[in-house]
């Protein structure tokens, strides 16, 4: 065994998803596959081609090129890094040494998982363990399960506060060589690489990774340039999320659960205040 930092996704409602939706299903499956066999594909002398870039981390080819230059964020082999899905659950495990890569790609996994759209809740910690393909044990995967279990709660992925204290102070390093790029706190106004953004502190004081983040619609209207496309992608992700938040809702009559899915409405519309819109706002109340 050895230290790794080990993140333990579930699916949730995946039962239900195989019985009514087996085209979902697959879409499922080829997100996750997909990351996996981006990570696998490519070695680190390959990053010097910033085209490749952006298919696995999101953002500018540029930025990210800068900021790999200028930080140990490269890109992963089989030992550094592991994903493993199984049914409803995804474990994906690095070297602590590249935490951020870990918490890069799962939250994009996560936020390409909501725009199927499918919830996931999970958990992120760091200690011993043992992950080689199918195999996993350890420490770290008993502790993210648990955060995942009994922490977690909502639809939302909880770092465990070591985690979050090493995003929080690789977030600082990034700033201070490549600048204070500017965040989503208010107004998006331009990419954001800094891995910190990637969290953010939840009602509880847990730190969680960012609902939407680095989303189809965000990507669209941070990047196209192009206020055409932007309305074109405000009316697909935010139609597309509105829905089903507000279907989930109604659909539920256990109030326990309905509680988690007004969690979920509270942050997509903290989400759509970034871009100073209201007209898509939910009309729900969450205490």
């Amino acid at each position: 065994m050895e230290k790794r930092a080990l993140a333990f996704i579930d699916i949730l409602g995946f039962s239900n998803i195989v019985y009514s939706s087996p085209d979902k299903v697959m879409k499922i499956i080829s997100i996750v596959k997909g990351y996996s066999r981006d990570i696998r594909s490519k070695k680190n002398d390959e990053y010097d081609d910033q085209r490749l870039l952006p298919a696995i981390f999101g953002g500018s080819g540029a930025d990210i090129y800068a900021m790999i230059k200028t930080s140990s964020y490269k890109l992963l082999n089989d030992s550094d890094f592991q994903i493993t899905y199984f049914s409803d659950s995804i474990v994906a495990s690095c070297k602590p040494e590249y935490i951020e890569s870990l918490i890069t790609i799962v939250s994009n996994i996560v936020n390409a998982l909501l725009e199927v759209p499918c919830l996931c809740r999970g958990g992120i910690a760091i200690d011993d363990a043992y992950h080689d393909r199918g195999d996993i044990v350890g420490i770290a995967m008993i502790r993210a399960y648990k955060i995942e279990s009994e922490i977690a709660n909502y639809p939302r992925v909880v770092l465990e506060n070591s985690v979050a204290n090493i995003i929080l102070e690789i977030g600082k390093e990034f700033e201070t060589k490549l600048g204070n790029y500017p965040r989503f706190e208010g107004k998006v106004r331009t990419s954001a690489t800094n891995p910190k953004d990637k969290i953010m502190r939840d009602f509880d004081g847990s730190y969680i990774l960012r609902p939407f983040y680095r989303s189809s619609y965000t990507g669209s209207l941070l990047y196209s340039g192009d206020k055409g496309a932007e309305n074109a992608a405000r009316n697909k992700w935010l139609g597309k999320w509105r829905s089903f938040i507000l279907s989930e809702i109604e659909k539920e009559t256990d109030e326990k659960v309905k509680l988690k899915q007004y969690w979920l409405a509270k942050k997509y519309n903290d989400f759509v205040k970034e871009f100073e819109t209201d007209n898509d706002l939910l009309d729900i109340e969450w205490v």
